[in-house]
């Protein structure tokens, strides 16, 4: 096996300059780490930094030798502070139990239910739009979004605290995507005006989980994800449910992650269709075939197009943008020893967008996922949920609740792009809008 993969050149000692300059462009420089080869490789002071760029690393590192690639020490000690020892990072035996008790709260039979929901929090959206309304929606696909994770996840409507608890979720993921992007990290406890604009943020969120946790217990009502896991035990393993604690941690990462990214790729789903008029003509005739009902579960086989039109803007738009990894044992990628402690990192904005890998990458094609040509795609080439065993458990979830509301909202109005040139792209926690999706609003 040879030393190390290709790499950029640095002008510090030690690739010293690499991390700001990832900072200032992350995407940028993933691309060019990606032109560089299959493998790519810098090194940052005490740290190997890889970057795997082909469906087969990816699946070599998530799949094949997961137990090896386990999360980064440096993503787990951030995130922890706002997440414990939640789903995304929780280890080993500890994660399979936890994920044996969550898993019946995605289960299919459940989805069901969960649509009628995310229709009726969609619906309560759109009756304050008027026609001829100017609309940001990223604002308005987070507002969507919020009412029906906690709803689901916690029985409540959050009415007037939607716009806290945005704000919260908003300062949570600025706060976290700083300090990923720090060089050095500083002790929670320090008197920082981030630390604390953060805790106070956390504190929000954790105020409505356990208002939800006590009127579960109180009136024993069990259709909610938190009162169900709760009330879970482990039939496969100690016998034993969660502590408070354990639903604390895993309540505040499926809210984190339930509304926050789901909203960023709905917004980049309006934005492609005003970019796109004929693709947004044919949907919306699909659409019109419902005839005005609201769609619930079984209506989306009617309406392909919005899985397709789904799937398409997670891969140019995939909200986790980077997943990275790092290595618990000494191993082997493509030819090159991969040390103890290096990072892999996988990027599925620079992967879902490489011509190897789709033609006319760039280009906003939802037919590439039509059940004609989906099969074309390489299983890992197409990874904005993650991969392996550790890919997101609230998959078919997020993609129900992008067709059910990207459909419910096109029966009732459709919308011109306010705003001229392209839109960028802003890296932080989950990859948003930058300023948003400036739209007028036409009722039909």
């Amino acid at each position: 096996m040879t030393t190390f993969p290709p790499g950029p050149k640095t002008t510090m000692p030690l690739g010293l300059d690499f991390p700001e300059k990832f900072k200032s462009d992350p995407l940028g420089t993933a691309a060019m780490m990606r032109d560089l080869g299959d493998i790519s490789h810098v090194r940052m002071g005490p740290i190997d930094w890889y970057q795997v760029n082909t469906p087969e690393l990816i699946k070599e590192v998530f799949v094949t030798k997961s137990k090896i690639f386990g999360k980064t020490d440096r993503f787990k000690k951030i995130l922890s502070t706002v997440d414990g020892q939640g789903l995304v990072l929780s280890e080993g035996e500890f994660w399979l139990r936890q994920r044996r008790i969550i898993q019946p709260s995605f289960n299919h039979e459940k989805l069901a239910d969960y649509g009628r929901i995310m229709v009726e929090k969609t619906d309560e959206i759109i009756e304050s739009w008027k026609n001829d309304q100017k609309l940001d929606l990223l604002e308005e696909m987070t507002h969507t979004t919020l009412g029906v994770i906690s709803k689901i996840l916690f029985g409540i409507d959050v009415g007037a605290d939607a716009k806290n608890l945005g704000d919260a979720v908003n300062t949570i993921s600025v706060c976290l995507y700083r300090e990923f992007s720090d060089i050095f990290l500083f002790p929670e406890w320090l008197p920082l005006p981030s630390k604390i604009e953060k805790h106070k943020a956390v504190a929000v969120l954790d105020d409505m989980i356990e208002r939800a946790m006590q009127k579960s217990e109180k009136e024993g009502e069990h259709n909610t994800i938190i009162a169900s896991i709760l009330a879970a035990i482990d039939t496969e393993g100690d016998g034993k449910g969660m502590t408070r604690e354990q639903a604390r941690d895993e309540a505040i990462t499926m809210f984190n992650a339930g509304h926050d990214s789901t909203a960023a790729a709905l917004a980049w789903c309006w934005y492609l269709l005003c970019k796109n008029e004929a693709v947004y003509a044919e949907f919306v005739a699909q659409v019109d075939m419902l005839a005005g009902k609201p769609p619930n579960f079984m209506d989306l086989a009617k309406v392909p197009m919005a899985m397709e039109i789904a799937k398409e803007t997670l891969r140019l738009y995939p909200p986790a943008w980077t997943v990275p990894r790092q290595a618990n044992e000494e191993t082997e990628l493509d030819g090159y020893t991969i040390p103890k402690g290096a990072l892999a990192n996988m990027f599925p904005y620079i992967l879902q967008r490489d011509p190897r890998f789709f033609d006319r990458p760039d280009e906003f094609i939802p037919s590439r996922f039509s059940k004609d040509n989906e099969h074309k795609i390489h299983n890992f080439a197409w990874v904005p949920f993650g991969a392996g065993p550790r890919a997101c458990i609230g998959k078919d979830f997020a993609l129900m609740e992008m067709q059910l509301v990207l459909i419910r909202v096109a029966q009732k109005f459709r919308f011109k792009l306010n705003y001229d040139g392209e839109i960028e792209v802003n890296p932080i926690i989950s990859l948003e809008p930058k300023g948003g999706v400036p739209v007028v609003a036409c009722a039909r």
